[in-house]
């Protein structure tokens, strides 16, 4: 269960990051670089998907364990 917390917490930090990288790559005009602004939008999509993951699969263990629990006391 720690490895979701730690993979949630690393793709949070990496989420906030690229933004943040983001906004500083931006030109005077408001432009990034359209090979930073690339990496960094995927490095935002997989940040955002593996958050998403950990946290369906810490809800899915969740309620697996809670239903194993509740089978145990009736059973």
């Amino acid at each position: 269960m720690k490895i979701l917390f730690w993979v949630g917490v690393v793709s949070l930090v990496a989420l906030l990051l690229s933004s943040l990288l983001l906004r500083q790559a931006a030109t005077p005009a408001g432009y990034a670089s359209p090979t930073y602004a690339w990496l960094l939008g995927y490095a935002m999509v997989f940040s955002l998907i593996a958050l998403v993951g950990a946290l369906l699969l810490g809800a899915a263990r969740a309620i697996y364990s809670a239903f194993r629990s509740n089978e145990e006391e009736v059973g």
